[in-house]
């Protein structure tokens, strides 16, 4: 009986230890999705105030310009040991970091008192060494908050949305938005290949013409968000490397291999580095719509 006993306790102790066990482990997993779900989720509702067409301007982003130069006027007053000025840069930053930790109530919990308490203290003490560990630590704070935040924050309120660009097709003169430009662009330019391997010059000409049209929207479409004349994507390297394509298939006998190098040239400088710079942002804000 007592032998009985002892292994219905050891039974229980190991089931309630592997119940213990695996309920933290949920507890771990279910936090780590929270986490990553915070990374990727759209930036807080509340932020919409802040940013334009809301906002005349983007006040948060000027908020955070403002806030960074006295919390490193306190490290420069420091190191020329001018501790007077350093205190009047703290209490600057103090003032506006409580100020903006109010902003987004979201993120009320980014903004921890602790380290900007901890930095006025070493700065009463007057010790170097102990004033620039305490501002390493606020830069810290700002760091992670940055690092968790600052990207979407970008994708979102500073960058066009594509998906409301929309553009007159050359080639069937149909408006179409700006991810059926895309779309219309990649056939030709693989069509053109295509054709030109198998021999069939001609039919690699109409699609190089095609592809031709839609590339002078693409690079036209550029001035929808930008003012200033493109340097990168579809500049006059890419647009020569276009021409060459062109001139190439009227020789009298195409070279495939040449053509196919001219076509990795454009593929490389405009559709992989513009990719780079615009998908990001703009499958952000797909996913997040």
């Amino acid at each position: 009986m007592r032998s009985f006993i002892l292994r219905s306790m050891s039974l229980f102790i190991l089931v309630m230890g592997c119940a213990t066990d695996q309920s933290e482990e949920v507890a771990q997993l279910k936090q780590e999705i929270a986490d990553l779900e915070a990374l990727t989720a759209q930036p807080p509702s509340s932020l919409d105030d802040l940013y334009p067409p809301r906002a005349e301007a983007p006040i948060y982003l000027l908020k955070m310009f403002e806030i960074s130069t006295p919390l490193a006027g306190v490290a420069i007053d420091m190191s020329e040991e001018d501790l007077e000025n350093a205190r009047a840069n703290f209490e600057r930053f103090k003032f506006q970091y409580e100020e903006i930790s109010g902003l987004v109530p979201e993120w009320g919990n980014a903004y921890p008192i602790e380290p900007v308490e901890e930095l006025g203290k070493a700065l009463e003490d007057g010790e170097q060494e102990k004033v620039m560990a305490a501002v390493e630590k606020v830069d810290e704070v700002c760091r992670d908050c940055h690092i968790a935040n600052m990207v979407r924050v970008q994708q979102k309120y500073h960058w066009g949305d594509f998906s409301g660009l929309i553009l007159s097709d050359p080639v069937t003169k149909e408006d179409v938005n700006f991810n059926q430009l895309m779309w219309h662009l990649e056939r030709p330019f693989v069509g053109v290949l295509v054709d030109v391997e198998q021999g069939q010059v001609e039919n690699a000409l109409k699609h190089f013409e095609t592809l031709s049209q839609r590339f002078e929207a693409l690079r036209e479409s550029c001035y929808a968000c930008h003012e200033t004349e493109r340097e990168y994507f579809v500049d006059e390297r890419v647009q020569a490397l276009m021409a060459e394509v062109g001139a190439t298939l009227k020789t009298a006998s195409p070279d495939p291999k040449r053509v196919g190098e001219l076509l990795q040239g454009i593929g490389a400088e405009s559709c992989f580095k513009c990719h780079l710079v615009h998908l990001p942002a703009a499958y952000a804000n797909t996913r997040w719509k």
